[in-house]
Parts: C-alpha cells; structure tokens; sequence
C-alpha cells in the first residue's frame, strides 16, 4: 500500500470535482434543520439566481424563526435527499402565504389539495424521484405527487407515499403564484411509522382535506367528515388509489368500512408484476376478503366507486395455508 501512495496521490485531483458534487446530493440539508446555515445554496439546487425573488427570512409569524419565502411566481427546486426504493415515506412542512385568495376566504379552492389539484392562481408543490444518476424516474402515480396549497395561515402539508423502484433520491419543487409570497417552513421527512396496512392511509388519519394514498379522482369525489368527526373519502363514481409494493407470497385481506352511496357500489383490487402488467383480472374486495397472492406480484392498487370510504386496510395476515381457514369461518 506504501508503494501505491504516490499514484494515488496524483489522482486525487481528478477526483475532487466529484468529492465536491457529493454534498449537493448527500449532505446538504434541506429537510430538518430549519434553514439553520442561512445559505441557499445549502438548501436549494443553484444557481440561485432569481433577483431576491427567493430569501431566507426571519417572520413575526414564526417568532422569528428562519423561513423561505418564495414570491410572484417562482419556483424553486430543493436538493435533493437520498431514499430507498419501494419504501414508506411521509414529507411535512408548514407553510403560508401573503396575496391573492385563499381557502379561509373561499372554501371551494379546497380542491387544490386533491391530487393533480392545483389552481394556476395558488401556490403548489410536487415531488418527484431520481434514479442513482440522478435523472428523473416515471413514476406509477398518474400526474405524479403534485397539489395546491391553499391555507393563508400557517398550516402544516404532507404527503404520505411509497418512493417507486430504483429510486435513489426524492426531490421537492414548490411555486408561489402571481401576486403571491409563499413562505415553508420546518420540512422534514422520515420513513413512516408502521400503519398497520400495507397500503398509504388507511383509515384517513392523515386528516381531513389529506388525500395520500390515492392518485386520481373522480369528478367531485372530496374528503368528508363524519358525524363524529372522522375524515371520509367520498369517491363518487370511480376514484383511484395509489400504487403499493406487495410481493411477499402468502394470504392477504382487506378490511373495509363504508357505506354505498350510489350505483354499483363496489372496491376493487388490481395486482400488478414488476413491468407494471395486470396480472389477470382486477377482483371485487370486501370486509375481511381474503386471498392468496398470485406468483409473480410486485405491486398493487384500489379502485373505488360509489362508495364514502372511512377505512380500507391491507393486510398479510399469514401464509398460504391461511387462507382455507379463513374461508371456513
């Protein structure tokens, strides 16, 4: 090893430009630390260049905590943070904003927090994936992670979701709007705590207006809140979960809570392999269905209609065998 130094040695300026790449990708912070550098660069994907359209600020409103403020209509990428594929994550922040109209003023602009929801006229952000050489994955979700956010006051977003495949890193874009100044805060993102359910957000707990764990909508389908005070998903004619890793062989049910609300009410299952092809036919699922999974899943998804959904769970309840016991009671 002693003989090899030298040659080493003269390398080593070779190298430095990728040494020097790393931390954009790796080290810098932009969830968790609450903007403690105060430099951008450390936080947002450069060059910072937007003529003081993007500052880091210490607000009032936040007792003079640093904040980033983002006005008239830009947009700004973070850097991005490694993850794991076909893992759980969930990603929050605070945020609020000055200007235009928002959802305290007008009840109605809470579509913008459905998936692909987002109004030209409001702030919004999305997430999208990276592979290992940090060129953009296709993700399963139709449209992607994407939505509006619309509460003037400070409010606290988040996203519950599975990163896809060959995912290596996550990247979060958010834009304000014209006439807009939207300011985020306190980010941070973990591997979520165990649900219960293989599938995101199984019984709504994620609040009311949160729709993670489902990617599309039908027309007019929106969040509810039961009589004692619980979030629903009222999913009109045919809205569409987002797709989940499930390719552990054994038998799986579902647990459901609903209550019919219209024509040909029903909850199915598609499963999917690792192409993202249909295996067979998607199936009718119901209160404590159970099923053995097919050779060859890799990935799953509800389809919904007709129905105000309170719970839908997911859940490997044992090996094959558990199945003709299951069906015997």
């Amino acid at each position: 090893m002693t003989n090899n130094l030298p040659k080493m040695l003269k390398k080593l300026p070779a190298l430095l430009p990728l040494v020097m790449t790393l931390p954009a990708l790796l080290g810098a912070p932009p969830f968790g630390d609450g903007f403690a550098t105060g430099n951008l660069q450390d936080y947002l994907e450069g060059p910072i260049s937007n003529q003081g359209k993007v500052s880091l600020q210490r607000l009032e409103s936040r007792n003079g905590t640093l904040a980033l403020s983002i006005t008239d209509n830009t947009t700004v990428r973070f850097n991005p943070v490694a993850v794991s594929p076909n893992t759980k994550y969930t990603l929050r922040f605070k945020g609020s904003f000055v200007g235009g109209e928002s959802i305290e003023e007008n009840p109605r602009l809470d579509v913008a927090l459905a998936p692909r929801g987002s109004l030209s006229h409001l702030p919004s952000h999305g997430i999208e994936f990276l592979d290992a050489e940090s060129k953009p994955i296709q993700v399963r979700h139709p449209g992607g992670i994407f939505s509006g956010l619309p509460y003037r006051e400070w409010h606290e977003y988040s996203d519950t979701f599975y990163s896809p495949p060959r995912a290596a890193f996550l990247r979060l874009n958010v834009r304000s709007a014209h006439g807009i100044t939207f300011s985020i805060a306190d980010l941070e993102i973990q591997k979520t705590p165990d649900e219960g359910a293989i599938n995101v957000n199984p019984s709504f707990k994620e609040g009311f207006h949160n729709y993670s764990g489902w990617s599309a909508l039908a027309a007019g389908a929106k969040m509810l809140l039961t009589q004692d005070g619980r979030s629903a998903l009222d999913v009109q004619y045919g809205s569409t979960g987002s797709v989940f890793p499930i390719s552990e062989p054994g038998t799986y049910q579902t647990f459901l809570k609903v209550t019919p609300n219209g024509y040909a009410a029903t909850i199915e299952l598609s499963l999917f392999d690792s192409e993202g092809k249909l295996l067979g036919s998607s199936f009718r699922v119901g209160d404590k269905t159970p099923f053995i999974l097919p050779p060859g899943t890799a990935f799953g998804s509800f389809f919904a209609r007709s129905v105000v959904l309170e719970e839908l769970w997911l859940i490997r309840v044992g090996d094959e065998s558990k199945a003709e016991e299951l069906r015997k009671k």
